[in-house]
């Protein structure tokens, strides 16, 4: 007769050691701590702006463990990558830029133009002759 051993299995509660690090994240020797690599191997979301963060679990179980419950990865923060869409504020501030530096030029040309130099001449220090500034020195102002 053959004796064959009950085998009872009973699964432990997860710790940080029951997992490995996810595609595109990292660590050191001796270390428990996944850090983003920057390789190219994680796929970014389409609505990541260059400026932006985008969250994932950098922890995986490893193949073959059984654990249950206990230690839960936690999700961390990703920059998205600098060549990613720029998000409404930049194109905002980028847009405001551009406008100033537009109606600064076109002032500028419109200065040097014949037609517009006699305008541009007679304007700003009409007023000035009739401000009463004090003498340096003087007892006081007028």
């Amino acid at each position: 007769e053959k004796f064959e051993r009950p085998i009872v299995r009973k699964n432990c509660a997860c710790q940080e050691e029951n997992y490995e690090c996810e595609m595109g994240f990292t660590r050191k020797v001796g270390s428990l701590e996944c850090r983003f690599a920057d390789d190219g191997t994680v796929p970014i979301p389409p609505q990541c702006t260059s400026s932006d963060f985008f969250y994932m679990v950098a922890h995986r179980k490893v193949i073959g463990d059984t654990c249950e419950g206990g230690w839960v990865p936690q999700k961390l923060a990703v920059p998205c990558p600098a060549g990613s869409k720029l998000s409404k504020g930049a194109v905002s501030v980028l847009g405001t830029i551009g406008m100033v530096a537009l109606i600064m030029g076109g002032v500028t040309a419109a200065s040097k133009s014949e037609r517009f130099k006699g305008w541009f001449a007679n304007v700003g220090f009409s007023q000035a002759a009739y401000v009463k500034y004090s003498h340096i020195g003087g007892a006081k102002p007028q």
